[in-house]
């Protein structure tokens, strides 16, 4: 099954599910898209990196292990997932 989410542009602050090497399941908030790749950082991380204007302690993943996104809007969140 291709991914979907790969393709779509991610932005800073948006919460993702993304799959570590051993393939579990992590929530992280996106720092940048580069693609092929992204930036993801913990939520501690990047609160505090926002707070201090500073970046964060962030890891690289590819974009094909971004399973889902949830993005926050002023309308509320809507997920789009891989399925």
């Amino acid at each position: 099954m291709i991914n979907s989410v790969a393709y779509q542009p991610l932005v800073r602050g948006e919460t993702v599910i993304v799959l570590d090497y051993k393939r579990h399941r992590l929530q992280r908030r996106v720092w940048e898209d580069v693609s092929p790749g992204v930036l993801l950082c913990s939520e501690a991380s990047y609160y505090e990196a926002v707070k201090h204007d500073e970046e964060p302690l962030f890891v690289g993943f590819p974009k094909v292990d971004v399973v889902e996104i949830v993005v926050r809007s002023d309308k509320g969140s809507r997920k789009y997932d891989s399925k």
